[in-house]
């Protein structure tokens, strides 16, 4: 018996069609007989015409619709579920908390918290979650840095004046215009240092003594998917207003008006006053000017003002940190409250004592010695500048001053006792080679001090504030490999960069360890860190905040 069919896509549920006919979302919904086919046709043949047009061009319409919605429900019964959660599976995994590490693991992420940890035998994967193939791979925490400068630039050319003349701090102003130039287009630069740190990564930062102008990069940086790492500002560095004037005085005042990253304490009576500006929610911490910049240098600011600046950060609700370099230093800052200070082993010959009262009382302590060791690397071998790496991230402007920043070196290296304006320096001293050598011996002797004394530290590199200390070359690997060669375990060192940080940002709630409930803050490395701290150059995943960003 011969039939005629009516084809009709139905819009309400096509997955069941895509299921009756094989994913053509199609179906026959009905047939007629023969004999009623032909009395329509006979009712209808006065109108034959006009009708016959009308059923064509529905026809048309039909047709074209009925393969359109097959098209359309193919594709939809094709495409797979979506992502409930992301799961790496399979890795080494070390969670930062400082426990044996987990073969066979499962990390789970849901949003932008970790929701499971455990091996592939405890942890239940969804099916609908995408898998991260980690096997081979180590699976870590994101790494956090305590103390980058995302306002400076690592290289910049010194006023050339007599080699002969003792350089004591720049008074020519030259390193303070350069810095105001810096920031002034630090912002641009700062986007690209955050990228490069994510990339490697380095999932926070922690930026000192910058600009309150950075306020607006940190808000776009809080957003889930800024493609950089999350940023922890502290807004401006506290001083001394001797040193506010001297600044003045090196730049003109007709610059005065762009010294946004400086804040003067007047005097104890104005502490709170002066400080207002920086009682803002966007600032972590705040943090102070205590010394100046050079081995051993004197405190710029009294004791009793000192201690005002860190009762008042307190009250606010800042961790307080500081800049010291001297045995001074340290002593003021341990009085009168200091939550972390800055390289303070990179300043003179300290006694065991101080430094077992420092461990003791519980004081974060930001080492930054490859800040100054990697310098003195390249003082004595300027040639290390020829890599080609350079080439790769620097502008032909930057390059051509990289290049002839290496010409002065290497003049400077054939004299070790001179010392030299042309060339920059992480101290506010131009110090000669040999200056340097006898510094860095002691400055060595006193982290491994603080290292066997079990000070609480966190890495810190200083990029890019001090000279060739780029981002790119990685130097947080080194500071780690530093902190193992002189008397960590491989598990403290990353804990350095992990648990210890969050807990010096009072973030430790929510990073710097692997944990359900935690921000999900994950990388992988090609490589075990625990026997080779180079590991840490081969970063093959990295997630921030749940969101996969390599």
């Amino acid at each position: 018996m011969r039939r005629e069919f009516v084809l009709v896509a139905h819009l309400d549920s096509p997955a069941k069609h895509a299921e009756a006919l094989g994913g053509l979302g199609c179906f026959v919904i009905g047939s007629t007989h023969k004999r009623e086919i032909a009395a329509t046709r006979r009712a209808r043949e006065p109108f034959q015409t006009k009708f016959d047009e009308v059923r064509n061009m529905k026809k048309i319409s039909l047709i074209s619709t009925f393969f359109l919605l097959c098209a359309v429900s193919a594709a939809q019964a094709g495409q797979s579920a979506p992502s409930c959660g992301t799961a790496l599976v399979g890795g080494l995994l070390i969670d930062g908390r400082g426990g044996a590490p987990i073969e066979n693991s499962v990390v789970l992420i849901e949003g932008s918290r970790i929701s499971a940890v455990g091996t592939a035998a405890t942890v239940k994967i969804p099916s609908c979650a995408e898998r991260i193939d980690a096997v081979g791979k180590t699976v870590m925490p994101g790494l956090i840095n305590s103390n980058v400068h995302l306002t400076l630039y690592p290289i910049y050319m010194e006023n050339a004046g007599d080699p002969l003349y003792p350089s004591t701090s720049g008074d020519d102003g030259k390193k303070w215009r350069t810095w105001i130039e810096q920031r002034q287009t630090a912002e641009d630069h700062a986007r690209r240092y955050l990228h490069v740190f994510l990339l490697q990564g380095v999932t926070s930062v922690r930026s000192t003594s910058d600009s309150i102008s950075m306020i607006d990069l940190k808000r776009e940086a809080d957003r889930s998917e800024f493609k950089g790492a999350r940023l922890f500002l502290g807004g401006a560095n506290i001083g001394s207003p001797d040193w506010y004037d001297r600044i003045v005085r090196a730049i003109g005042a007709d610059q005065e008006k762009n010294i946004t990253w400086f804040v003067p304490v007047r005097g104890l009576s104005s502490v709170r006053d002066d400080l207002k500006k920086l009682e803002i929610p966007e600032l972590n911490f705040w943090k102070l000017g205590l010394t100046g910049g050079d081995f051993g240098s004197a405190n710029l600011i009294s004791d009793d003002v000192l201690k005002a600046i860190v009762q008042e950060g307190h009250r606010a609700g800042k961790i307080m940190d500081a800049h010291v370099t001297s045995l001074a230093g340290i002593r003021s800052g341990l009085d009168a409250g200091l939550d972390v200070m800055e390289h303070p082993n990179l300043s003179e010959p300290l006694p065991p004592q101080l430094i077992e009262e420092y461990a003791r009382k519980g004081v974060f302590l930001s080492p930054l010695h490859m800040a100054d060791e990697g310098y003195v690397e390249i003082r004595e071998n300027p040639d290390i500048l020829n890599d080609p790496i350079y080439k790769e991230f620097l502008s032909e402007e930057e390059y051509v001053m990289l290049q002839q920043l290496k010409q002065n070196l290497l003049r400077a290296r054939e004299q070790p006792g001179r010392r030299f304006f042309d060339i920059p320096t992480p101290t506010h001293t131009n110090l000669s080679l040999d200056e340097w050598r006898t510094a860095m011996e002691f400055c060595r002797q006193n982290l491994k001090n603080f290292i066997r004394a079990k000070t609480r530290i966190v890495m810190s590199t200083d990029a890019p504030g001090t000279p060739f200390n780029f981002p790119e070359m990685m130097w947080h690997v080194r500071e780690l490999q530093t902190y193992v060669r002189y008397g960590m375990t491989p598990i403290e060192a990353l804990q350095t960069a992990t648990k210890n940080a969050a807990e010096l940002l009072k973030m430790d709630k929510d990073l710097g360890t692997i944990e359900p409930g935690k921000i999900a803050d994950v990388i992988a490395t090609n490589g075990n860190p625990l026997i080779d701290m180079d590991a840490f150059r081969h970063v093959v995943v990295v997630i921030k905040g749940g969101r996969r960003f390599k």
